[in-house]
């Protein structure tokens, strides 16, 4: 059983599954003889299959811009921007792989209008920006559920049938056969969008596939680079090779599953700097201030929310194979 899943032990957590889930001695005893594998078999006994039809039909020819909104009929231009913008404020500063000017005053109008020509990799971006999108924009005002909703497992909620963004979400899948197998930064994000949007969903095991997907890509590009030097203009891989590392640690972690090599760099990567985005404020306001935009703020506080998890993580291990107290592991480390 992993750190975080020991919590099954503490006694307040075993009364309320004894309240909730009938049996809460059994369930215990099956819990601490399996560990991660009792978890596991749950997510695979519950997993979301996310609906195939998609009502984001796509003309075939390219239109013009000025006359018609969007080669999508189901999309207007007004929605995308809303979507797209949606996209920025909501897992943009968590996850900042993207340069949102390219993709608003670029990708974007070129997606609407059909006018990408055989550049498939771009539409399947954007289109997955586009469903996250509109799962910040109409999938933010539920409620939370109740923690006996999560704790109970007989009385579990029905995954949502219907997510936000699930047409434009199968839209993108459709174009990722020709570019599945291109080692480029664009496929390493598009793996990563399509992690988020499966964890939105509650496709947890989905998620960690995409993550791992992602690490392998991205390893590629670092091995092809003729050195270890990153320049301003490069500090967009430094983006997503952080949100590689968060993203496969998640369900390491948690459930112990294998991680990929990516990890191996985590010493050699310097973290980004957000050069970029701070020029263009710069330029945009003339005055940059000494504080750090807001994106920055976020994932660099991510990524060291990261290492302290991380860190908990082997003082709880190391205290399992040890006589010394977790207490004076930490204070050592």
């Amino acid at each position: 059983m992993t750190a975080p899943h020991r919590v099954i032990i503490w006694p307040k957590i075993q009364s309320i599954l004894a309240v909730h889930s009938g049996d809460s001695v059994t369930l215990f005893q099956e819990i601490q003889h399996q560990g991660t594998t009792w978890f596991l078999r749950q997510a695979m006994a519950h997993k979301l299959q996310l609906p195939a039809e998609s009502d984001l039909a796509r003309q075939s020819h390219y239109i013009d811009y000025s006359l018609t909104e969007s080669v999508f009929p189901g999309l207007s231009r007004q929605d995308a921007v809303a979507y797209a913008e949606a996209f920025f404020d909501c897992y943009h500063p968590f996850c900042p792989i993207l340069d949102e000017e390219r993709l608003m005053e670029t990708m974007l109008p070129n997606t609407l209008r059909g006018d990408l020509g055989d550049r498939e990799t771009e539409l399947v971006l954007t289109l997955f920006v586009l469903a996250l999108g509109k799962m910040a924009y109409h999938g933010g005002g539920g409620e939370f559920p109740k923690p006996h909703d999560i704790l109970a497992v007989d009385s579990r909620k029905d995954p949502v049938e219907q997510p936000p963004g699930i047409e434009i979400f199968n839209e993108a899948r459709r174009g990722l056969g020709a570019i599945a197998t291109s080692c480029t930064l664009d496929n390493v994000r598009i793996n990563l969008l399509q992690a988020t949007y499966h964890a939105a969903t509650g496709g947890h095991l989905e998620f960690w596939r995409c993550a791992v997907e992602a690490s392998r890509t991205c390893q590629v590009l670092l091995q092809s680079r003729d050195n270890d030097r990153f320049s301003p203009e490069d500090d967009m891989i430094k983006r997503v090779f952080w949100a590689c590392v968060i993203n496969e640690d998640y369900f390491h972690l948690d459930l112990d599953l294998p991680r990929t090599g990516v990890f191996e760099w985590e010493d050699r990567i310097p973290l980004p700097t957000f050069s970029q985005d701070a020029t263009r404020l710069e330029h945009l306001d003339g005055d940059f201030s000494a504080q750090p935009p807001i994106t920055e703020s976020h994932f660099l506080a991510t990524l060291t929310l990261r290492r302290l998890i991380s860190r908990i993580h082997s003082t709880l291990e190391a205290s399992k194979h040890t006589s010394y107290p977790a207490a004076v592991l930490t204070e050592q480390d």
